[in-house]
C-alpha cells in the first residue's frame, strides 16, 4: 500500500490493483462499486425510502415505526437493509395483523430488531392484551411459590 495526501494505491505482486481517493473524515468509507462483491452491488439499488414506503403500505403504525427506528439506529442505513428484508419476509409468512402485534410488543419493550420479531412470531406470541397500561402493569402480583421468600424473610 502506498498513500499520498490525496490517494491510496494498493499493489499485489508489483501490480497496481486499486486506487482510491483518500479521506480524512473519521469512520467513513471510500469504496468503488466495481470492487464490491455482486451481492453488495445489488444492495446499492435499494434505498431507505423504499423500505419506509413499504412499511407505510402495510397500514400499520407499529410496523412503520419499527422500520423507521431500525433504519435510523445504524450509522449507515444500508446496514439495516437486511433486517428490513427479514421483516418483509415475516410479513409474507405471518401476515399484517401478526406482524403489527409483534411490532407493537417490540416498541413496548424497546426491541426494534429483526431477531426479536422473528422469535416473537415463531413462538406464536402474536396477540397483545387489549390494554397494557401502566396501571394494569402496576397491579401485577407475584404468584405463591416455595422459592419466593418475600420481604419478611430479609427483615
Amino acid at each position: 500500500v502506498i498513500y499520498t495526501a490525496r490517494l491510496v494505491k494498493i499493489f499485489h505482486q508489483g501490480q497496481c490493483v486499486a486506487v482510491h481517493k483518500r479521506t480524512y473524515v473519521p469512520n467513513t468509507y471510500v469504496t468503488k462499486t466495481e470492487h464490491m462483491p455482486a451481492a453488495h452491488q445489488a444492495m446499492l439499488s435499494r434505498d431507505t425510502q423504499q423500505y419506509l414506503l413499504w412499511a407505510e403500505a402495510t397500514q400499520s403504525t407499529a410496523v412503520s415505526v419499527v422500520v423507521q427506528r431500525l433504519l435510523t439506529s445504524r450509522q449507515y442505513p444500508q446496514q439495516a437493509y437486511r433486517s428490513c428484508d427479514g421483516i418483509r419476509t415475516l410479513h409474507r409468512q405471518y401476515g399484517t395483523e401478526a406482524l403489527d402485534s409483534a411490532c407493537a410488543t417490540a416498541l413496548e419493550l424497546d426491541q426494534c430488531n429483526y431477531g426479536f420479531l422473528n422469535r416473537h412470531l415463531r413462538n406464536h406470541a402474536t396477540t397483545l392484551p387489549a390494554a397494557r397500561t401502566a396501571e394494569s402493569l402496576e397491579h401485577r402480583t407475584i404468584p405463591e411459590h416455595d422459592n419466593i421468600r418475600g420481604a419478611a424473610y430479609y427483615a
